[in-house]
């Protein structure tokens, strides 16, 4: 489900694409323009194996103008862009792509259980030690955390992990164990924009 992709960490952003052989780049790309006035063709090789890439700008676009006499091209903020991505004997094509999360995928770091004080600061908390790759243990489910639970990321029990993390804004003066702090530096204004982002996600 492709929806799910908004909840997964560590992508930058995610498209729906067209695969295609290179005879069919041309067509396919113009195929993506509908009404829109002004566009640009951005073609990116991740693998040398075609015509380099601002060849393929000129020669799309102007295949594109040919057929859409009307369109102009716009390199600054077009109606669309499109986008050709170019891996191995493939060309990957697509219009309209949604910024991702971000920040580190899942598993690349430790458990970490997370102390809960108060459910807004556990919210955003969490979230930022899930952005950095870790899998949060939690003593209850925390409502608008658990839609980025989708592969056992958020682990309910009320055991302390030998890392523990708290919500807390402030370091107490006295502490026996390591503990960190993700929302050191964070300011009211800074915590309650990103709980309202979280919640919308």
């Amino acid at each position: 489900n492709a929806n799910n992709l908004k909840y997964v960490f560590g992508l930058s952003f995610y498209a729906k694409v067209i695969e295609v052989t290179f005879d069919k780049i041309h067509e396919t790309a113009l195929s993506l323009v509908k009404e829109e006035s002004t566009f640009k063709v951005n073609c990116k090789r991740i693998t040398k194996t075609y015509r380099p890439s601002q060849e393929v700008n000129m020669d799309v676009g102007g295949y594109i103008l040919d057929r859409k006499p009307k369109l102009k091209v716009k390199l600054d903020n077009p109606e669309i862009i499109i986008h050709i991505e170019i891996i191995k004997d493939r060309a990957y094509i697509y219009a309209n792509s949604e910024k991702g999360l971000q920040g580190l995928p899942q598993g690349t770091s430790n458990n970490i259980f997370l102390e809960i004080s108060n459910e807004k600061l556990t919210t955003v908390a969490g979230f930022l030690l899930m952005k950095r790759g870790l899998n949060i243990v939690l003593s209850k489910k925390i409502k608008h955390l658990e839609k980025f639970n989708l592969n056992n990321n958020i682990i309910i029990s009320k055991n302390k992990k030998i890392f523990i993390a708290s919500d807390k804004i402030t370091v107490p003066k006295t502490k026996k164990e390591t503990v960190f702090y993700p929302l050191l530096g964070f300011d009211k204004k800074e915590i309650d924009n990103l709980y309202k982002k979280i919640k919308e996600i």
